[in-house]
């Protein structure tokens, strides 16, 4: 005869799952970083930082909670994806608040010379968000008992 043994989780298997969800987090936060970066230097130069900021943040936004909603916290499916983005629209604010932030004390410190700090500036300020968003989708937007309720 053979015994069952039951699987049951361990401290470690939880701490296992948060570091997989922060490599995969921080993956896409990488890709859609520079891809924002890229869209922004682009878009300011005709735009203006602060225009070229917010369509620059909003197309990184989308495609950054699309990208954790699948890789980072696996779901699928259009069940709450409605729900889900609206969810991530009010972080974005959060995050626009932040570059925007970022870019106001550029502008009223800096010369037009001040690119590159600019860039830099708006790299730590979306860094910072993402700190922010990772915990909000973590502990709210994709919440596993939100998820199956």
């Amino acid at each position: 005869m053979s015994a069952v043994i039951e699987a049951r989780p361990t401290r470690f298997s939880g701490v296992r799952k948060l570091l997989g969800q922060l490599m995969r987090y921080s993956a896409v936060g990488i890709v859609t970083t520079l891809g924002y970066l890229t869209v922004f230097a682009v878009l300011r130069t005709f735009l203006g930082p602060f225009v070229g900021n917010g369509i620059a943040l909003v197309l990184a936004s989308l495609s950054s909670t699309a990208a954790n909603r699948r890789l980072t916290f696996g779901v699928v499916g259009a069940h709450r994806r409605g729900r889900q983005f609206l969810e991530g629209f009010l972080i974005f604010c959060a995050g626009l608040a932040l570059t925007s932030g970022a870019l106001a004390v550029v502008d009223n410190v800096g010369s037009p010379g001040f690119r590159l700090a600019e860039l830099g500036l708006l790299a730590a300020a979306k860094l910072s968000g993402g700190i922010l968003r990772f915990a909000l989708f973590r502990v709210w937007v994709f919440h596993p008992r939100r998820l199956s309720a």
